[in-house]
């Protein structure tokens, strides 16, 4: 009976501590050491966000933030910046993939907790990912970053390497290492989307491959919101009247035309007021011209612009 647990625990152990060696001497996902702009992985957006962050913190004395995931690289926040009619605004887009209301409370208690000043946010909400079941996963790309979960930095590891199991994740780890920065270094904007370039009226792309964009059928998501979502949505209100923040609320819109469930929006307004709250989603003008999003999901700088437009 020894011989054969022994044997177990050699057949399974064994490759678990190659693959925990290899693990440790490749930082697969480079967050075991210093940050690096010559030398990291976009896996997880929530880190690389944090980092540069941390990084330029204490020069640039952010005070201005878009909150947001993938969706949010549609906005430009230099021209975000130019809307808000402020040039003591120091604007940041603290982005994470998949980023859910859990996240963007997380982020915001951070900045209180650090003594950030909250002067202005825009808050960018998905139909239906910010407000899905699963508010901090244990995938590769969403897991939250510790020092905002506020869990152990080993626990979160953990987490890592449990994702560097699944064969397909140590291959696309190595692939999505990067040495050129794909964003801008001071904002956190998305590549082509900065300084230089938000004064310039971004051009639709009319080369988007088609069986992307198959016809929608417009409907209604299901109620989403949650008792428990509802006391998130409370305290980030609570954190912006805390800051007397200047702040702007927008569900995005989509190529699928799903709209947000009347009861959903009716939340939205009621804890942060009619004045706030935009409402993009379902069939209008942005969502019913597909030259306005880089794939069926993701809106582009174009309708960016139309949406701070409107908004502001």
């Amino acid at each position: 009976m020894k011989f054969y647990i022994r044997n177990i625990l050699f057949f399974f152990g064994v490759p678990l501590i190659v693959l925990l060696v290899l693990y440790l001497i490749t930082d697969p996902f480079r967050n075991l050491g210093t940050f690096d702009l010559n030398n990291f992985s976009e896996v997880n957006r929530e880190y690389v966000s944090m980092e540069l962050f941390l990084k330029n913190n204490n020069t640039q004395k952010y005070n201005s933030f878009v909150l947001g995931s993938s969706r949010a690289c549609g906005i430009n926040t230099y021209y975000w910046k130019s809307k808000l009619n402020d040039s003591t605004a120091n604007q940041f887009l603290f982005q994470a993939w998949a980023e859910t209301i859990t996240g963007m409370y997380q982020k915001l208690k951070y900045l209180d907790n650090n003594g950030n000043h909250i002067k202005h946010a825009l808050v960018i909400i998905d139909i239906p990912s910010t407000f899905i079941e699963e508010q901090e996963s244990t995938e590769a790309l969403k897991i939250k970053d510790y020092r905002l979960s506020e869990k152990p930095f080993l626990y979160n590891q953990l987490l890592f390497f449990k994702a560097y199991l699944k064969p397909e994740l140590i291959i696309s780890s190595f692939d999505k290492a990067n040495s050129i920065p794909t964003f801008d270094t001071i904002s956190n904007d998305w590549i082509g989307s900065n300084k230089e370039t938000w004064q310039v009226y971004p051009e639709q792309n009319f080369d988007l491959p088609k069986d992307k964009f198959k016809s929608p059928v417009p409907e209604i998501e299901r109620e989403l919101i949650s008792n428990e979502m509802k006391e998130i949505l409370v305290g980030i209100n609570s954190f912006f009247e805390k800051h007397n923040t200047n702040f702007k609320i927008f569900i995005t819109p989509a190529y699928s035309q799903i709209s947000i469930n009347p009861n959903d929006l009716n939340t939205l307004i009621d804890i942060f007021g009619e004045n706030r709250v935009f409402d993009f989603s379902g069939k209008n003008e942005i969502s019913i011209d597909k030259y306005n999003f880089s794939d069926p999901n993701h809106f582009d700088w174009i309708a960016g612009r139309k949406i701070l437009d409107v908004i502001y």
